[in-house]
């Protein structure tokens, strides 16, 4: 029998000497690179000294921890953010620029109180319901107090409280200032229990609003405290807005 002859294939790799050239360059570069990386990480002309962090808000030391002494090319200033936001929850937002070559501005945007909740005891909250400051068991001075009889349960500092009729009280606080009854009269309560019912006193007077329409009723009430009730407020119990006709009930 004869043999059959496995033919041998030769695959020969030609490589021309510009792209050997061009990639013995691209390693060096590369290498360079890294070498520079490494240099600037560890160089000290880059990190972040206590006296290069400026706050408008001054920061806790276990932040502060976490910046000093790091690179500003290499700091993970997205885990500081959500650190200090963690630690904080009165703030609301937290900005950094980075100032070559070793210094970090921090810009710290805090949640403004809108009012205060009776539940019990106190609670200072922001336009977005969140709890500023742990339970209180006096009010607090210069903010509405808004009462939700069956809102009860205990709340931590950061808690949101999400309850449609919160929102119904934030929107009149903000109605009452736009039609400017806070300039001249201190609301004190606003009882957002049944929004049916809802509505606030200014000293020992109950202003009742019920549901909608509050910008004609605000308006109303304007111009019948302005008017008709300039002389004689003191002696009002009630005034009743919730329908077309107004109803003024007068202490005995």
């Amino acid at each position: 029998m004869r043999r059959v002859r496995r033919k041998k294939f030769k695959i020969k790799f030609k490589v021309s000497p510009k792209v050997l050239i061009g990639l013995i360059l691209s390693c060096v570069v590369l290498a360079a690179c890294i070498y520079a990386a490494i240099r600037i990480h560890k160089s000290s002309v880059f990190r972040i000294s206590e006296d290069n962090i400026n706050c408008n808000i001054e920061l806790a030391r276990g932040i502060k921890h976490k910046i000093i002494n790091k690179s500003l090319f290499t700091i993970n200033i997205q885990q500081i953010r959500r650190q200090i936001l963690k630690n904080n929850p009165e703030y609301k937002e937290v900005s950094f620029v980075k100032k070559f070559p070793a210094s970090l501005e921090i810009y710290i945007e805090k949640r403004e109180p809108i009012a205060q909740l009776s539940a019990r005891d106190f609670f200072l909250l922001d336009k977005e319901g969140v709890v500023l400051k742990e339970g209180y068991g006096k009010p607090f001075t210069k903010f509405i107090a808004i009462e939700i009889d069956d809102l009860r349960s205990p709340f931590k500092k950061g808690d949101v409280i999400d309850d449609a009729r919160l929102k119904d009280a934030f929107d009149l606080i903000a109605r009452l200032k736009k039609g400017r009854i806070l300039d001249d009269f201190e609301v004190k309560t606003i009882n957002a229990t049944n929004v049916q019912t809802l509505y606030f006193t200014i000293g020992n007077v109950k202003i009742v609003m019920g549901e909608g329409e509050w910008g004609r009723k605000i308006y109303v009430l304007a111009k019948l405290l302005k008017d008709e009730l300039k002389d004689n407020f003191g002696s009002v119990k009630y005034i009743d807005l919730r329908y077309k006709k107004v109803y003024v009930g007068y202490k005995r």
